[in-house]
């Protein structure tokens, strides 16, 4: 039996709002309901809503402590930088999916999520990520391991494959291109996965390694803070292309990275364990 058997207060509150929003889904398609940002993504009344659920709860559940939201104003977000301890959320990722991407169809396009970190002097220390649709969440349970719930189901423990990698190498890749030049000649099985879903089938051990790679509007902390938390748990890193883990600093720009194993990681010559962070020694 797992060491945890109910959803952390954090996993609630994540799945809470990612209900809220799924039942919003049809009413705001069907009314072509968003507005598009200056880098062309979609805002709709359910981010706003995410946000603001995700807000009031967060100030229950860690009262004191900076809430750092893509929803925020920048004024906010400026302020939530400055903190060392903060939350990070994207309250709806992967909009685009959320309201049918260039398909039209809500049936295929469900990897939309709910995405919240605890950040801690720079390091993502407890998370969760929800996928609405598909209705599985991945959440970091007291006990500092990863774990997984298919709806209502049980909660099971879920950690990275360790061990050398594949053969093939199991990747799982983006719809758009992703930068895989790291796997050298080896041969690949690639499997496509919308965003930050790629990385939970890491955590879990289905896949060896993912890459993100910017696109347009890039990527931010509050996109990874959470889903870097569940992996982290599970044994994996989130590492920039030149092996140092992400940085939760003054800033929530994330360059282009990389997700696997700490093992995998290591072979593929993209860190080393000198530029592991203390926290992940345990892992070699």
């Amino acid at each position: 039996m797992p060491a945890v058997t109910e959803l952390t207060p954090l996993a609630r509150m994540v799945k809470e709002a990612g209900l809220k929003i799924r039942s919003m889904r049809q009413d705001i398609f069907d009314k072509k309901d968003w507005e598009e940002k200056s880098d062309g993504s979609r805002v709709t009344p359910a981010d706003l809503e995410a946000h603001r659920m995700l807000k009031e709860r967060a100030s229950e559940i860690f009262p004191g402590v900076a809430f750092l939201s893509e929803e925020g104003t920048k004024e906010e977000i400026a302020d939530a930088l400055k903190h060392s301890i903060r939350l990070e959320t994207d309250p709806l990722d992967n909009t685009g999916a959320y309201t049918g991407g260039k398909s039209g169809d809500l049936k295929k396009n469900i990897g939309y999520s709910v995405n919240v970190g605890l950040v801690k002097n720079g390091v993502p220390i407890e998370g969760a990520i929800y996928f609405p649709e598909k209705e599985e969440m991945y959440f970091t349970g007291k006990d500092g391991n990863a774990y997984f719930q298919k709806g209502e189901g049980p909660i099971r423990q879920i950690s990275v494959k360790k061990g050398k990698l594949r053969n093939p190498v199991e990747v799982v890749s983006g719809f758009n291109e992703t930068h895989l030049e790291h796997l050298g000649d080896r041969e690949v099985n690639k499997v496509q996965q919308p965003g930050q879903y790629r990385a939970m089938k890491v955590a879990d051990g289905t896949a060896d390694v993912t890459g993100f790679n910017m696109g347009v509007g890039g990527f931010n902390t509050y996109d990874v803070a959470g889903p870097d938390a569940v992996t982290r748990a599970a044994g994996g890193m989130y590492v920039d292309r030149n092996g140092n883990p992400i940085v939760y600093g003054d800033s929530t720009k994330v360059p282009d990275h990389v997700v696997g194993s700490i093992d995998a990681l290591i072979e593929l010559g993209l860190t080393t364990r000198a530029q592991l962070p203390g926290q992940m020694q345990k892992y070699c």
